[in-house]
């Protein structure tokens, strides 16, 4: 990443494409993508990660009401945000 960014850098200087300012600030432009770049995979990361967690918990939900036969509960939970919590919290399942 940080070569293909120089390089960009690079032929931005000699199109004159914003030469002046990127001379004299490369490495703060350099810096700002890269943590702009890390910090747009970091929450990319931490969002995927969230939906796994929330996948998890819920089918684990789901797999214990199908267990004890509590359909109607199963066929509530799919509509009421709620009362998925509260039978989250039932099966002691784990809820972030």
């Amino acid at each position: 990443m940080e070569n293909a960014l120089e390089k960009a850098i690079d032929t931005c200087i000699h199109q004159d494409v914003l030469a002046d300012f990127l001379k004299k600030h490369r490495a703060e432009v350099t810096n700002m993508i890269l943590t702009t770049y890390d910090k747009d995979l970091y929450e990319k990361t931490l969002k995927e990660d969230a939906r796994e967690e929330i996948r998890a918990e819920l089918n684990q939900l789901t797999i214990c009401l199908l267990n004890t036969k509590r359909y109607n509960d199963l066929e509530r939970a799919a509509e009421d945000i709620e009362y998925q919590k509260k039978l989250l919290k039932e099966f002691g399942i784990e809820q972030n």
